[in-house]
């Protein structure tokens, strides 16, 4: 049984295709295919081999527009379209006064972003007629008016819309690198049977002003200490269907295919109870 698959690119389209690799399911970027026939066809010849997780970002499920409905009925005919495993956004708001920014900010943590998301998210499912997932983004600044800790929110959010948690490991240890708590603790607090799947990816460590800054990139291997993450949300949470991020500075396909080989490596050695 697979459990990891990757973030599929058009670079990678013959890889794939061709030689049919091993992958348990393979995530897109919905707003791609979007009035996008073309592109819709060769994702419904993917899903022929692999499921697929509807992976979007400009949902904008933090944000004080009304919800975009044309985004919603064209995310609503993709899924009738593909059949997806998951359709999934961000805890996160990425309009204003109906501007998109094409960047993920983060919320107030509070007990009313928490009233205001659920309200939103249950809208959302309603319309789509399915669940679907919310993810942890990394956060690099906090608001004075904080109280709650992430962890806390997701999980109420999840206990009162019904949604799901896609758990964005890097995201956890690059936010820890910057609020300074223990990414073990937002782990250990994460209610088990709202996790669906997880991310892996890889983040940049920059100097700025004399500080080692970690940065969200999406553009390098899966480090060491998220990998130590990996293994501890196994141990936690059992084997999920899992993709590896690669979204800039693309690497070649057996780059790619080798950090997702890697995971799964975690989840044979779980399953087969071999330490």
């Amino acid at each position: 049984m697979q459990f990891t698959g990757v973030s599929y690119k058009n670079k990678y389209e013959n890889d794939i295709f061709m030689y049919k690799p091993p992958l348990a399911l393979l995530e897109v970027h919905s707003e791609n295919y979007f009035n996008q026939p073309r592109a819709v066809k060769k994702l419904v010849a993917l899903r022929g081999d692999y499921p697929l997780s509807l992976h979007g970002v400009n949902l904008s499920l933090g944000g004080t527009d009304s919800l975009n409905l044309v985004y919603l009925e064209n995310l609503k005919q993709l899924i009738q379209q593909v059949d997806p495993l998951f359709v999934s956004d961000h805890l996160a708001w990425t309009s204003l006064k109906s501007h998109y920014f094409h960047d993920l900010f983060p919320l107030p943590r509070t007990t009313e972003t928490v009233n205001h998301i659920v309200e939103r998210i249950q809208r959302v499912q309603t319309y789509l007629q399915r669940f679907i997932l919310i993810e942890n983004i990394s956060s690099y600044v906090g608001f004075k008016i904080d109280y709650l800790a992430e962890w806390q929110m997701l999980n109420e959010i999840a206990d009162r819309s019904g949604c799901g948690i896609l758990l964005d490991l890097n995201n956890i240890y690059v936010s820890a690198s910057h609020h300074h708590f223990k990414p073990q603790e937002y782990l250990q607090a994460i209610k088990t049977q709202h996790v669906k799947e997880i991310h892996l990816g890889g983040f940049t460590r920059r100097e700025i002003e004399g500080q080692s800054i970690l940065i969200d990139t999406h553009a390098d291997k899966v480090a060491q200490e998220v990998w130590v993450l990996y293994q501890e949300a196994i141990d936690q949470f059992g084997s999920l269907p899992t993709i590896i991020e690669w979204d800039d500075q693309l690497p070649s396909w057996e780059i790619l295919y080798a950090e997702a080989k890697h995971a799964e490596r975690f989840n044979i050695t779980a399953i087969s109870g071999v330490i």
